[in-house]
């Protein structure tokens, strides 16, 4: 049904995928909403003007909503850290995420990664809520599996007009055939 309605927006003009395409004729003032990610931000508000860039929540469809990936970046310790620098590690992740030390990322452009911190940034501000109804990005590594086969279908869809549901069909085989490799290498 999603990649039905991804194929319908070119009714209401160009549809561009995994390029730069859309964020160049955003910039340029011809595009009218872009679906991104938050590392444009910055330069949509300094190309366009802050008073320009507004981050609406994700577009509600049928019974529900569009949603997008949300993701962090990601501390990790080390199973084999032991004492002192086992200290000094959980040390650090706690400052990290404490409410002091993201209020200071928040004030550089960069957003909160726990809840509870105050930010001033009304497009950070803005990104968040959207960020609520966005789905946890699964960090696992049969991941890597679907990037390749959905790029595949959802170009084939939008740039040559196959049926989508043939499309995620061929998707769906690749990745489970993706998947079985990497879990037999595990």
């Amino acid at each position: 049904e999603w990649a039905n309605l991804l194929k319908a927006f070119a009714d209401a003009g160009p549809v561009e995928y995994n390029n730069d395409n859309d964020v160049n004729l955003y910039k340029a003032g011809k595009a009218g909403i872009i679906f991104d990610g938050t590392w444009n931000i910055s330069g949509f508000v300094e190309t366009l003007g802050a008073e320009n860039v507004v981050i609406d929540p994700w577009p509600t469809y049928g019974d529900g909503s569009l949603s997008g990936y949300v993701q962090t970046d990601n501390i990790y310790l080390g199973s084999n850290v032991e004492g002192d620098d086992q200290a000094a590690g959980w040390a650090f992740m706690e400052f990290f995420l404490s409410p002091e030390a993201q209020t200071m990322l928040g004030e550089v452009d960069h957003i909160p990664a726990t809840l509870g911190v105050e930010v001033t940034s009304p497009h950070l501000q803005q990104a968040a809520v959207a960020f609520e109804a966005g789905t946890a990005f699964p960090v696992i590594p049969e991941m890597g599996a679907y990037w390749g086969p959905m790029d595949n279908a959802l170009l084939s869809v939008l740039n040559e007009g196959t049926d989508p549901a043939e499309a995620l069909q061929e998707a769906y085989d690749a990745i489970v055939a993706a998947i079985e490799e990497i879990r037999a290498g595990q």
